[in-house]
C-alpha cells in the first residue's frame, strides 16, 4: 500500500497496454501463418495473454502464480538484442551435445557412487556420507562442485597411514579429475564450439544477403527498368538518344560524372529508388572489364553511352533473372521472373541484331577509309615522286 507499490503497478498496467497493443499489431501485419510459425510470437501471444489475464481477475485463485510468467517477458530482449540472440540460439543448439556429455558425467558419478558406498560404508563419518546410493551420489556431485569435498569429506578419513590414506585419496583424487577437470571442460568446450558455429552461420547469412542485394541491385536499375520495355531497335535507340541529349548539358558531345550524376538525381523523381552515383561507381561503369566507356578525358561520348546502356540492359536482365529464380515459389516472384526472362529474350535478339550488322558497318567503315586514303594519295603533289625517280 505504500506509493513506491502504487508506482509499479501503475508501470505493470501501462507496460501491459503496450505489450497488448505491440501484439495487436503484429497480429494484423503478419496473419495467420506467418505470425504462428515464428516461435518468439508464440512466446509474446502466451505471456501477454497470461499477463492480462492476471490483471483482468486478480481475485481469482492462483493468479499469483500466473503473476511470475511477467518475469519472463525479459526474455523479449533476446529477440530484439542480436547478440543476446545467437547467444541464446547457441545454447538452444547445444543442448543435444551438452546432454550427452551431462549423461557421461552421471555414469561416472554412479559408477564412483556405488564404488564408494563398497568401499567406505563401514567408514566411521560425522555426516554419514556413504551410507546408500543416494546418499552417495549427492556426496560425489558436491565432490564435482569442489566445495570443500578435501576438508569435509577425505580428510577425516586420512589417519596418517600411506598405505591406509593412498587407496582413499587416490579414489577421490581420480574422480574430481575425471569429472572437474576433464568432463566439465567438455561441457565449457561443446558450448563454445556451438556458440562459434552459431556466430559463423549469423556472419555467413549476412554475407549471403549483402551479396544478394548486391547481385540483384545496381544503381542503373530504376532507369534501366524504364528503357526495357521498348518495342523495336529504333525505339530503343531513340530512347538512348533522348537520355544522352538530356544528360549533355553543355552539348559538348561528352558526358562526365558531374553531369551524369546531376542527370541521375533529376530522373530520381520519376522512379521509386533514388538514384546516386559515387565516383568509384562511376569508374566502375566505364572502366569495367566489359571494356572501356569513356575517352582520355573521363568523358563518355554518344557511341560509348549508347553500348554501355546496352550492356548495362543485358546485365539487368541477368539480374532480374537470377531474382526470379530464387523466389520462384510465390506467384509474384514466378511472374516477375517470367517477365524477366521474355525482356531476356528481347535483349539477346537485340544483341544478335548488332552482332550481325557490325561486320557490315565495319566493311562500310573500311570501304571508307580506303576511298580516303586513295583521294588524299590522289591529290598529293608530284614532288613526292621525285626523288624516287631520281634515286632510281
Amino acid at each position: 500500500g505504500s506509493q513506491r507499490a502504487k508506482v509499479f503497478d501503475n508501470l505493470e498496467v501501462i507496460f501491459n497496454y503496450l505489450f497488448l497493443a505491440e501484439l495487436i499489431i503484429n497480429l494484423a501485419a503478419h496473419w495467420f501463418f506467418d505470425f504462428f510459425a515464428d516461435g518468439w510470437n508464440n512466446f509474446d501471444l502466451l505471456v501477454v495473454t497470461i499477463s492480462t489475464a492476471a490483471m483482468f481477475v486478480a481475485s481469482f485463485p492462483g493468479v499469483s502464480l500466473l503473476r511470475l510468467v511477467r518475469v519472463v517477458r525479459v526474455v523479449k530482449l533476446f529477440k530484439q538484442m542480436q547478440s543476446l540472440k545467437i547467444i541464446l540460439q547457441s545454447m538452444i543448439s547445444a543442448m543435444i551435445p551438452v546432454s550427452n556429455a551431462f549423461v557421461v558425467l552421471l555414469l561416472f558419478s554412479s559408477l564412483y557412487s556405488v564404488m564408494a558406498v563398497m568401499f567406505f560404508k563401514d567408514v566411521e563419518t560425522s555426516d554419514h556420507l556413504f551410507d546408500n546410493f543416494s546418499i552417495a551420489l549427492f556426496t560425489m556431485f558436491q565432490i564435482t562442485t569442489g566445495d570443500g569435498w578435501v576438508t569435509d569429506i577425505v580428510r577425516p578419513m586420512n589417519t596418517g597411514d600411506l598405505a591406509h590414506d593412498f587407496p582413499i585419496n587416490l579414489f577421490f583424487v581420480s574422480y574430481f579429475l575425471v569429472t572437474n577437470v576433464v568432463m566439465l571442460n567438455i561441457v565449457v568446450a561443446v558450448l563454445l564450439d556451438e556458440f562459434v558455429n552459431t556466430t559463423q552461420d549469423h556472419k555467413d547469412q549476412q554475407a549471403m544477403r549483402l551479396m544478394a542485394n548486391h547481385r540483384t541491385y545496381h544503381v542503373l536499375d530504376p532507369l534501366l527498368d524504364k528503357l526495357v520495355h521498348y518495342t523495336t531497335e529504333t525505339d530503343l535507340a531513340f530512347r538512348i538518344q533522348a537520355l544522352y541529349n538530356m544528360l549533355d548539358n553543355d552539348d559538348n558531345g561528352g558526358v562526365g560524372f558531374v553531369e551524369l550524376q546531376e542527370g541521375l538525381r533529376k530522373l530520381s523523381s520519376d522512379v521509386t529508388v533514388p538514384m546516386t552515383l559515387s565516383p568509384d561507381e562511376f569508374h566502375a561503369l566505364t572502366c569495367s572489364p566489359l571494356g572501356t566507356f569513356c575517352n582520355a578525358n573521363g568523358e563518355i561520348t554518344h557511341q560509348q553511352f549508347d553500348e554501355l546502356i546496352r550492356q548495362q540492359l543485358v546485365l539487368y536482365v541477368q539480374r532480374q533473372l537470377a531474382l526470379g529464380s530464387d523466389h520462384e515459389e510465390t506467384r509474384t516472384r514466378s511472374f516477375s521472373c517470367t517477365q524477366a526472362t521474355l525482356q531476356g529474350l528481347q535483349v539477346l535478339v537485340l544483341s544478335h541484331q548488332r552482332q550481325s550488322l557490325r561486320p557490315h558497318h565495319e566493311a562500310e567503315g573500311e570501304a571508307a577509309a580506303s576511298t580516303r586514303d586513295m583521294r588524299t594519295s590522289m591529290n598529293q603533289p608530284a614532288t613526292i615522286s621525285r626523288p624516287m625517280s631520281a634515286s632510281t
